[in-house]
């Protein structure tokens, strides 16, 4: 989480990197939500990003842009049932940024290209995520819920 760049830059001192406390103090008293609040500011689905390395880029629109790529290890399903429930018209599902449990980015998922995602600046929903952690336990860097009508069509 402080490689990602969320406590701000380090300070070297000898081979030690050293962050200002309150920094990561700030970070370790973020609000904790928990899969309750996900299903309900997010009915329509998610798709929790865990990957740190997107939010030391300067931009948001890098931020994007490297977040839209490298989901090649999502299977084939969950892609078409995706692509299916956007098809659909349905509406965009939310798209989390998280760096050990810390949300960094919001964005609506609002389409795809093969497997590439296509990302738009959010909804009013993310407001209730903005300066909180969302731990979402080990495992693969994402964390996928489909609307129960797109999971049933995979």
């Amino acid at each position: 989480m402080l490689a990602s760049g969320l406590a701000g830059s380090p300070r070297r001192q000898g081979r030690a990197l050293l962050y200002e406390t309150h920094r990561v103090a700030a970070l370790a008293s973020r609000p904790v939500l928990g899969a309750a609040t996900l299903r309900r500011e997010c009915p329509r689905g998610w798709f929790v990003a865990r990957r740190g390395e997107p939010a030391r880029l300067a931009t948001r629109a890098d931020q994007l842009s490297a977040l839209s790529e490298g989901w090649d290890d999502v299977s084939f399903w969950t892609m078409f049932a995706m692509g299916y429930d956007l098809d659909r018209s349905r509406g965009p599902f939310a798209f989390i940024a998280t760096v050990g449990g810390c949300v960094y980015l919001g964005a609506d998922l609002v389409g795809l290209q093969g497997r590439r995602l296509v990302l738009a600046d959010p909804g009013p929903w993310f407001e209730v995520f903005r300066g909180t952690r969302l731990p979402t336990g080990p495992g693969r860097p994402w964390h996928i819920r489909l609307h129960e009508d797109a999971a049933r069509a995979a």
